[in-house]
């Protein structure tokens, strides 16, 4: 069906404005933190248009904003050695990340795997 203002009747508004009020709904816990687990998961992905060497960079930068050090595979400055810890504390850093990614998994299971909404 064809409207003189928006040509097609059937599409939906697109203006704030024309918008129909949004019901607010209570995330779950588990979902939060499976929302959470997510996007740390996805930083570690390849990006679009993005090579290894980008990646590689962009998750040393992530673990040298957390921890202070740079990741290993980075060369320290000549101003003297690399921290004798930084391999652990790399392995510590991502032993994190895959912890709670793993406990968001367990919530979820915890939550839902009966079938039912929780």
């Amino acid at each position: 069906m064809v409207d003189a203002q928006n040509r097609y009747s059937d599409r939906r508004p697109t203006m704030p404005e024309q918008m129909p009020e949004r019901e607010t709904v209570t995330v779950p816990p588990a979902v939060k933190m499976a929302m959470e687990a997510m996007e740390n998961e996805v930083r570690f992905c390849l990006r679009v248009g993005e090579s290894e060497n980008d990646r590689f960079e962009r998750i040393g930068e992530w673990f040298q904003s957390e921890t202070g050090y740079l990741r290993p595979g980075k060369s320290y400055p000549m101003t003297g050695p690399p921290p004798e810890d930084r391999e652990q504390v790399w392995d510590a850093w991502l032993a994190r990340k895959r912890s709670v990614t793993r406990a968001a998994l367990a919530a979820l299971k915890a939550e839902y795997e009966d079938g039912g909404l929780g």
